[in-house]
């Protein structure tokens, strides 16, 4: 079945004149509608220490600020010195992110330069996962 799916999702791609160069430069706008749930976040300070592990009731609401993340121009570096690691274990994978008091969050990655988002209400997410500026 998933190979029938397949040959018939590059078939439609040749019908309609696509080719790889027009895919992957529109794969950066691509996102999954729905990503797989959030497990578990661990917040880390500037020097790696654990700062909190964010209880069931919390990711919640973690989910909630995560989720509605816009993606923003800069650079994170340039937009405020105060960091936090926060580690975000999916059901299926985890990442990384570095993320600043400022709301401003970017996934850590050897390769590529990864997007910046910014979060809607960093003030209440910063006392959510136990963040000072």
């Amino acid at each position: 079945m998933r190979t029938l799916i397949a040959i018939s999702f590059v078939i439609a791609l040749t019908d309609t004149g696509c080719n790889a160069t027009s895919i992957s430069s529109q794969s950066t706008r691509f996102r999954l509608s729905t990503p797989a749930p959030i497990m578990e976040v661990s917040v880390r300070d500037a020097d790696f220490r654990v700062v909190k592990v964010l209880a069931p009731d919390e990711l919640v609401a973690f989910r909630q600020h995560w989720e509605n993340k816009q993606e923003v121009k800069g650079i994170l570096f340039k937009i405020g010195p105060q960091h936090y690691k926060l580690d975000v274990e999916r059901q299926d994978t985890g990442a990384r992110w570095i993320y600043q008091t400022t709301g401003y969050v970017q996934v850590l990655s050897k390769f590529g330069k990864p997007p910046v988002y910014k979060l809607q209400d960093p003030e209440t997410f910063n006392r959510l996962i136990g963040a000072t500026k």
